[in-house]
């Protein structure tokens, strides 16, 4: 989609306005969002979304990114990460921006699946105490006491094993 300020551009930036129910959007590639919005639109100015936020939270020492060489005043003022490498460089500056947007800085989502640790494997003498009392209760339902008797006894011979 074409800039519908300069009609040259990529439209980068989309703007959505609704007011009393009227629906306004504005396309403009990253130089037209810079200066002010074409004339007739009821949008204003939009330099940046993000350079007012990140605008006066320059590091005072000037940090220059080892990757693509983008310095501090340079994202602060266009609000965008030359590389990948910028986010750790300047994440001081862009912590408290994350924050505010997400709530945290650090990832809280979900864990896939195939992620998750395994279940530590039931102790044997667990395992072979929950089928006994399987079969008691069968045992019983079916009212087959001396077998029932007997597998009390046995569950009774388990049960100091696991309290070890």
């Amino acid at each position: 989609m074409l800039c519908e300020n300069c009609k040259k551009n990529t439209a980068t930036y989309h703007y959505k306005q609704i007011i009393n129910g009227q629906m306004t959007e504005l396309h403009l590639c990253p130089v037209c969002a810079a200066s002010a919005a074409p004339a007739g639109s009821d949008f204003g100015g939009f330099p940046s979304l993000f350079s007012s936020v990140l605008r006066g939270r320059t590091e005072p020492a000037r940090r220059v990114c080892s990757v693509c060489g983008a310095t501090s005043a340079e994202i602060a003022k266009s609000a965008y990460a030359g590389c990948s490498e910028c986010y750790k460089t300047f994440a001081q500056m862009f912590r408290p921006y994350i924050t505010k947007l997400h709530g945290h800085v650090s990832h809280r989502g979900r864990v896939p699946l195939s992620a998750k640790k395994p279940e530590p494997e039931a102790d044997p003498i667990e395992a072979k105490l929950e089928a006994l009392k399987k079969d008691l209760a069968e045992a019983i339902r079916t009212e087959q006491f001396e077998k029932a008797a007997e597998l009390r006894d046995q569950i009774n011979a388990l049960k100091p094993k696991t309290q070890e």
